[in-house]
């Protein structure tokens, strides 16, 4: 680790205990993170908006990778460990044999992603499968041939 600067008090510690004279404060050293954007010409500002057949044909023609995605990186380190919990209800009391079934879904800022989960409640009579769906991304687009009923 490198000390860059310290309080007064820190400083009369170090010299009284420790018998060690503190330098003058020092500025910080490089992020690697900045300098890998700067060496790649990476950016915050937004980008274009991916194809993904271009991006197919680009990847297949040797592009790099970490050129196709955009920024990602910056986004995973400023949002990592953050998670947006919301708490729904699935009504389906109009159907037949329908009820209300509550759920916790869960938002990963740090990917974009989705999980969710079925709240287990004690003496319902469904056996406790907790993963309604699994950690991903959600389809931008719903799949051909659904509703938005689920029916």
């Amino acid at each position: 680790y490198i000390l860059i600067n310290a309080d007064a008090f820190t400083r009369n510690w170090y010299q009284e205990k420790m018998n060690i004279d503190m330098p003058p404060a020092g500025g910080y050293p490089n992020d690697p993170v900045d300098e890998y954007r700067e060496h790649f010409g990476l950016s915050g500002r937004p980008g274009k908006k991916s194809n993904d057949l271009a991006t197919f044909v680009e990847a297949r023609l040797g592009k790099p990778s970490h050129l196709l995605e955009g920024d990602r990186l910056k986004q995973f380190l400023k949002q990592s460990g953050k998670v947006l919990r919301f708490y729904a209800v699935w009504d389906d009391r109009g159907g037949l044999y329908g009820d209300r079934r509550p759920y916790v879904v869960h938002y990963y800022l740090e990917g974009d992603t989705v999980e969710i989960n079925e709240v287990h409640e004690r003496n319902s009579g469904r056996d406790p499968f907790p993963v309604f769906l699994k950690r991903g991304p959600l389809p931008r687009e719903k799949p051909r041939g659904t509703t938005m009923t689920g029916r």
